[in-house]
């Protein structure tokens, strides 16, 4: 990880795709993602993606579907989902 600053929407996608791993043991899709943070746009996840990766905290396989890996998470300041309040480990 580089240390570069996250939005806090930055964290919650990366936090958001943590716990769905840790959930369903594989990886979610864009769509899951947008739909998970109340993201109107698949693009505006793969925009998120794509800065998180460049920042160090996951990588993804070219044009493999569902191959985002986390590779570290921020101290996590909020310990609950800001969506459905719920501890990240149990939100939906």
């Amino acid at each position: 990880m580089t240390g570069a600053a996250l939005t806090p929407r930055m964290a919650d996608c990366l936090f958001w795709i943590d716990a769905f791993q840790k959930r369903h043991g594989a990886a979610p899709s864009y769509r899951q993602i947008a739909d998970g943070l109340g993201v109107a746009s698949k693009a505006s996840v793969a925009r998120m993606i794509a800065r998180l990766e460049e920042r160090g905290f996951l990588r993804r396989q070219a044009n493999q579907a569902r191959s985002v890996e986390i590779l570290g998470l921020p101290a996590r300041a909020e310990s609950r989902c800001p969506h459905c309040h719920r501890p990240w480990d149990d939100a939906r």
